[in-house]
């Protein structure tokens, strides 16, 4: 079975400081409890560039991850 929890990270942008905002999503085919997701997601030492936040996560919680965020009008998607 596949599994899938989507949520809003919020953060900042290492080079300008901006407030960025990312739609998540988290695939997996075991049991993630969404406190695990939250902790992960609070676990992240901001500023932070949207691949490396992707990248932590998927370490983090053992699966796949996708984000989709916006920055100066361009739209970027990254997977691990």
């Amino acid at each position: 079975m596949m599994i899938t929890h989507e949520v809003k990270v919020y953060g900042y942008c290492p080079v300008d400081g901006k407030g960025d905002s990312y739609d998540v999503t988290i695939s997996t085919m075991r049991l993630l409890k969404v406190e695990d997701i939250l902790s992960a997601i609070n676990g992240l030492n901001w500023p932070l560039f949207q691949d490396t936040m992707t990248q932590q996560l998927a370490d983090v919680l053992g699966c796949h991850v996708r984000s989709v965020g916006y920055h100066s009008g361009i739209k970027t998607t990254c997977e691990v």
